[in-house]
C-alpha cells in the first residue's frame, strides 16, 4: 500500500492511498468463498454453487464490500503512518470501484489537529483585584445569614401592612365577566416588596389590614403565554387574611454558635476568611480566564471547524445544565442571546485548547502519579473520606478526568508565573464609534 498526504490547510489535509491489486484479489478471494458457502442459489446445493456463477450474481456486492474493507483498513494505515491527529469524520467524495487486474486507488479528505511547534505564552498582560474585604462586608454577610432565620409574627396590636411584611390573602378572579376558577386561591402567600410581586399587587395591598377587600385590576399583554389572559383585563378580589411581620435572630453567641461558631467576634472573623477565600479564588480564576484569552489574542491558529461544533454543543450543553440546576430553565429556556457569538466562543475554547496541549508538550509539562496521589488525598481530607476510597472512586473516565484538571492547573500556573500581573481591575475593551452609537444611552 503507498500513501501521500496534501496539506490544504492547517486543519485539512487530502490523502491518497493506492492498493496494489495482488491485495485487493486476495481480498476478493476470501469473500467470494464466505460467500459460495453461505450462497442460497436455485438448482444448487448450498457450498456448491460453481465459482463463476456465485462471481456473477454475487460480484457487485462483494466489490462493493471489499472496496468499503479496503478504504476502511487503509486509511487507518495510512493515518498511523503519517501521525495524523484526526478530528472528524473523513470526506471520501466519490469512491471508486475496484477493477479487476488493477490497484484500488481512492481519495479522502481529513480534518486535522493544527501542528503548533511555537507557542509565544511570556508576559502575557492581566489584571489581579484585591481580595480585601471590609467590615460593612461582613456585616452584609451576617445580615445575609441571619434571613436565613427568619420568622414571621402578628404584630402587637395589628397594624397596617407595610414592605417586608408576610401577607395570606384569598382572591378570585373574572375574566370578561366570568371567574375563573383555574386562577383563584384560597390561601396564598405574598412578601411586600420581594422581587417578581405584581406592581398591582404591591401598591393594592401596601397599608391593608386583615378583613380588607381590595379589588385589583391587572392588565396582560398580548404576548402573555396563558391565551385566557392573552390581551385582557383580570379583576382580582382580594381578601386580606392575615399580615405578620419579620422577625431577625437576634446577635447572640447562642445564635453564633447555630453558625458553629462560639461568640460573635469569631462568626464575624470566620465570615471574614470566608469571603477573603471565596473572592481569592474568584479573583484567580478571572486571571486564570484572562491568561488564556492574551494566550489565543497572541497566538493565532486555525481551528477544525468539527471541533468547534463539538465544543458549541458542549457548551450549550454545560448552560442548559446549570439554568436547570439553578432552576432558572423556564418556559422560553436558553436566553434569547445566548447564540449570537456561541461559535466565536467556542471556537476561542478550542484554540485555548489546543495552544496549552501544545505547551505541555513542547514544555514537557505532564502528570506524574505524586500529582494524582497528592490530589486524590486533598479530596479525602475535603470530604472525609479514607484516601482508599477515594483511589477507588476515581477510576476510568473519571480518573482521566481528574488527571486533565491536574494537568490544566499546571499548565495555567505556568503561564500565571510567567505573567505580567497588575493590581486593580481590569480595564474595560475600547468601543468602536460605530458601536458606541449603537448603544443605548
Amino acid at each position: 500500500m503507498k500513501s501521500q498526504v496534501s496539506e490544504i490547510s492547517p486543519v485539512l489535509v487530502e490523502v491518497k492511498v493506492e492498493v496494489p491489486w495482488d491485495t485487493v484479489k486476495v481480498d476478493l478471494d476470501k469473500t467470494f468463498q464466505l460467500v459460495s458457502r453461505e450462497a442460497k442459489v436455485k438448482g444448487f446445493r448450498p457450498g456448491k454453487v460453481p465459482p463463476a456463477i456465485v462471481r456473477k450474481l454475487f460480484g457487485p456486492r462483494v466489490h462493493a464490500d471489499v472496496a468499503a474493507q479496503l478504504v476502511s483498513r487503509s486509511l487507518i494505515k495510512a493515518v498511523e503512518e503519517h501521525k495524523l491527529q484526526l478530528c472528524g469524520e473523513p470526506d471520501y467524495g466519490d469512491m471508486k470501484e475496484i477493477t479487476v487486474g488493477e490497484p484500488f486507488s481512492f481519495a479522502a479528505k481529513l480534518e486535522v489537529r493544527p501542528t503548533i511547534n511555537q507557542v509565544a505564552f511570556e508576559k502575557l498582560e492581566v489584571y489581579k483585584e484585591e481580595a480585601a474585604v471590609t467590615d460593612a462586608e461582613v456585616e452584609e454577610e451576617v445580615e445575609r445569614r441571619r434571613k436565613w432565620a427568619i420568622e414571621y409574627t402578628a404584630p402587637e396590636p395589628m397594624r397596617a401592612s407595610k414592605n417586608e411584611d408576610r401577607m395570606g390573602v384569598s382572591y378570585s378572579v373574572t375574566v370578561d365577566g366570568e371567574v375563573e376558577a383555574a386562577f383563584s386561591n384560597d390561601d396564598n402567600e405574598i412578601v411586600l416588596g420581594a422581587d417578581g410581586l405584581l406592581k398591582e399587587f404591591q401598591d393594592g395591598l401596601l397599608g391593608t389590614k386583615p378583613g380588607d377587600d381590595v379589588t385589583l385590576e391587572i392588565a396582560y399583554p398580548e404576548e402573555h403565554t396563558n391565551e385566557k389572559l392573552k390581551g385582557k383585563t383580570a379583576i382580582f378580589s382580594v381578601k386580606v387574611l392575615r399580615v405578620e411581620e419579620p422577625r431577625l435572630p437576634e446577635l447572640t453567641d447562642e445564635w453564633a454558635k447555630e453558625h458553629d461558631f462560639e461568640t460573635l467576634p469569631e462568626l464575624r472573623t470566620g465570615l471574614r476568611k470566608q469571603l477573603e477565600e471565596t473572592r481569592n479564588k474568584r479573583a484567580r480564576n478571572d486571571v486564570r480566564d484572562q491568561l488564556i484569552e492574551a494566550l489565543v489574542a497572541r497566538n493565532e491558529i486555525e481551528v477544525p471547524p468539527s471541533m468547534v461544533k463539538q465544543q458549541e454543543q458542549a457548551m450549550v450543553y454545560e448552560f442548559a445544565q446549570f439554568l436547570q440546576y439553578a432552576g432558572g430553565m423556564g418556559q422560553n429556556g436558553l436566553p434569547e442571546n445566548f447564540f449570537d457569538d456561541l461559535k466565536e466562543r467556542a471556537a476561542k475554547r478550542v484554540r485555548g485548547g489546543l495552544l496549552l496541549s501544545a505547551i505541555a508538550r513542547i514544555e514537557k509539562v505532564a502528570v506524574e502519579k505524586a500529582d494524582v496521589d497528592q490530589k486524590l488525598a486533598e479530596l479525602a481530607e475535603k470530604t472525609g473520606k479514607h484516601v482508599a476510597k477515594v483511589r477507588a472512586e476515581y477510576q476510568g473516565d473519571k480518573l482521566d478526568q481528574l488527571e486533565n484538571e491536574i494537568l490544566n492547573d499546571k499548565l495555567l500556573s505556568l503561564l500565571e508565573a510567567k505573567a505580567t500581573i497588575k493590581k486593580g481591575k481590569r480595564p474595560e475593551p475600547e468601543k468602536s464609534a460605530a458601536s458606541a452609537e449603537s448603544e443605548p444611552a
